[in-house]
């Protein structure tokens, strides 16, 4: 089965919290929305960046355990996400270093999409505002 997410996140300056928002769409199955957050303190400073890498890494890990996840396509807005797993960024940083061992435990092959954000894209949109919920901006 394929699955498509789509993630986004957001950060708190005030808490000094990170969040994430992920919307799971099975092929057969029902719409999943989840929102996440962290304070991870090598992880702050990378502020928004932070629940996006928690977005997506929470994506693989979702779809890790449903045995019956053949692809998972991971649409986003922020270029890192893909960049790191290709290899077209490298991954100096602990964020990116800890996004790049959740890619490799994938069991599946990924699929990146890049979506314009704020563009009117429902999903998109509703992962940007779980991202914001998750970390207290809404």
């Amino acid at each position: 089965m394929q699955v498509t997410a789509y993630v986004d996140g957001s950060f708190n300056a005030t808490t000094k919290t990170y969040g994430a928002g992920i919307v799971l769409i099975p092929e057969d199955g029902d719409v999943i929305t989840l929102g996440n957050y962290g304070r991870v303190e090598g992880f702050v400073k990378a502020r928004n960046v932070a629940g996006e890498v928690l977005a997506a890494a929470t994506a693989i890990a979702i779809c890790n355990d449903r045995e019956n996840v053949d692809k998972l396509i991971i649409c986003y807005d922020y270029a890192g996400i893909e960049c790191w797993a290709t290899g077209a960024w490298r991954a100096n940083a602990p964020i990116s270093k800890a996004y790049l061992q959740a890619i490799k435990e994938a069991k599946f092959p990924l699929e990146f999409k890049k979506i314009k954000a704020h563009s009117g894209n429902q999903w998109n949109e509703l992962a940007d505002r779980l991202a914001k919920e998750a970390c207290g901006l809404s």
